[in-house]
């Protein structure tokens, strides 16, 4: 049987030329025959830098960094159209947080920091912007220091999680050249591009990028990131000795971990002297207490309206609920003065029941729901039976098939006077203490009935008791093995997201209520609110 080569095809392979360019990669005179081949064939010439892949290739550096910044002030128009009414502020704030970085990320791991630091810089402030103007909240640099660095800490830490590209700069682009290492690998010849030893012709190019790699090494360890060398190696002779038959898995992850280190190193140095902030860091940083911040608003149970995101996101990053420059009325309910303790509504001993109420309803009610869900139809509401010989009255009592769970649910302000030193000493400190003294309470039905019993608290910022997570762990496992149900992880954070959306949006509809009473009982004039996107 003849064997067919390209020649019995002369049709198969053609060249694109609407799509396809030459480059020059120097900005030095090109050869006359290149021109001219250029131009016979009507491909065009690109001289220093062209575009390629997303990206951009050559050897003239200037026009590559232009080309750069271009390429992030294209974003711009996509930004501004986060800020139109119909983009809803939770929605706008999922997107800044991650599809908005895709493009910049991208050209960030390709490209040298030495070339793209300015435009991470200009993206930074875009997105900062935008993201100021959906919140109604001030611009960057009339924030509070302790507001500033909460916007870009991860959720998990307490934060908002908005990504500050100019941090995370040299981690990239490090990975992505160690993850080229073994492509660049000559075996045959034991050389690499970047060792000296390379034919001619390579070398001007390979050492503009060595010298872009070393840079960045020494740039990493003075600002504090690897400094031992654990992870990236010192030199680029150690790069590719360590990473020429493979790099280490979630390379990038564990560096860009080591950056996140250092900043909340920081932010526990400056929290320090702040009780208020230091106990709503760690609040924040609980179990349970992020999932608002990055659930999907795809259902009731995950949606927040607009002025309850701005309410919640103010509170996050310790701000006043309403505008500072404006008169504040005191407390109607303990006459305290609100305008030093803007969060006051929360904590006060003297509130009416009713948005508290509403709030604790809510949760027993979604707990309830999610153990229906879960197999436990026989769970119950409000056991009235344990009130005459116990003196107390379970929120929820489910049974499980190994006995009886009773539920009382509860919440707690860590920024109250009386727990924000603890709480700013120790995560979850409010909540522990809110289950010491409904364990104390709920002794005498252990005792009598036998049945297991569960504090389910939560604090302002969403933190979830240690026991409340038991009683979530618990559910969850029990929910795993009904036949057909749907992955565990998939109803945990499901229900997670749920409880964590609800005390957000009680938390905002409480103070903003609350707030409008004052000001109608201190004779304030209607019409001029003084919670940001409340009314």
């Amino acid at each position: 049987m003849k064997q067919s080569s390209l020649r019995d095809f002369p049709n198969i392979l053609t060249i694109n030329t609407s799509k396809t360019k030459i480059l020059s990669p120097t900005v030095a005179r090109t050869p006359e025959s290149i021109e001219a081949a250029a131009v016979s064939r009507s491909i065009p010439l690109a001289v220093g830098q062209c575009a390629l892949l997303g990206s951009v290739v050559g050897l003239d550096e200037p026009a590559k960094k232009k080309w750069v910044l271009n390429k992030i002030k294209e974003i711009q128009p996509k930004l501004q159209r986060l800020l139109h009414p119909g983009v809803k502020v939770q929605s706008a704030l999922l997107l800044l947080r991650s599809s908005i970085n895709a493009v910049p990320n991208f050209l960030f791991r390709t490209l040298p920091p030495d070339l793209t630091r300015e435009a991470a810089e200009q993206f930074t402030a875009m997105v900062l912007e935008t993201l100021c103007t959906k919140l109604d909240i001030p611009k960057l640099d009339k924030l509070p220091s302790h507001a500033q660095l909460s916007i870009s800490l991860p959720v998990n830490k307490g934060g908002l999680g908005l990504t500050i590209a100019s941090h995370y700069l040299d981690v990239g682009y490090l990975s992505a050249c160690a993850g080229s290492i073994q492509d660049n690998f000559m075996s045959e010849r034991g050389h690499h591009l970047l060792v000296n030893g390379v034919p001619a012709h390579g070398n001007h190019a390979h050492t503009l990028t060595r010298g872009h790699i070393e840079s960045t090494l020494s740039r990493l360890a003075r600002d504090g990131v690897d400094t031992d060398h654990k992870v990236m190696p010192a030199t680029v002779a150690g790069m590719i000795d360590a990473f020429k038959t493979g790099v280490p898995r979630r390379l990038q992850h564990t560096l860009s971990m080591s950056v996140q280190k250092q900043q909340f190193k920081l932010v526990q140095e400056l929290s320090s002297a702040d009780q208020h902030w230091a106990a709503r860091l760690r609040s924040a940083s609980a179990p349970g207490a992020h999932h608002w911040l990055t659930t999907l608003p795809t259902h009731q149970d995950t949606t927040l309206s607009c002025s309850h995101t701005k309410l919640a996101i103010r509170l996050l990053l310790g701000l006043r609920p309403d505008d500072a420059t404006k008169a504040v009325p005191p407390c109607r309910f303990c006459k305290k003065p609100m305008q030093d303790d803007p969060w006051h509504p929360l904590h006060c001993n003297f509130e009416s029941s009713h948005g508290k109420s509403t709030q604790h309803n809510q949760i027993r009610d979604k707990l309830w729901e999610f153990c229906n869900e879960a197999g436990l139809g026989n769970a119950r509401r409000e056991a009235s039976e344990y009130q005459q010989p116990c003196h107390v009255r379970p929120d929820l009592v489910v049974t499980f098939p190994n006995g009886v769970h009773t539920i009382d649910v509860s919440g707690t302000d860590p920024c109250a006077p009386s727990l924000v030193a603890s709480a700013a000493r120790r995560t979850l400190s409010a909540a522990s203490k809110r289950e010491q003294t409904k364990n104390t309470a709920y002794a005498r039905l252990v005792t009598m009935f036998g049945h297991q019993f569960s504090p389910f608290v939560f604090e302002t910022h969403g933190g979830l008791g240690v026991q409340a997570m038991e009683f979530i762990d618990k559910l969850c496992l029990h929910a795993s093995d009904l036949p057909g149900f749907r992955v565990q992880g998939q109803f945990r954070y499901h229900l997670l997201s749920a409880l964590s959306v609800i005390i957000q949006t009680a938390n905002a509809q409480f103070v903003s209520d609350h707030y409008q009473q004052c000001r109608v009982a201190a004779g304030f004039q209607p019409g001029n609110p003084l919670v940001v996107g409340g009314q």
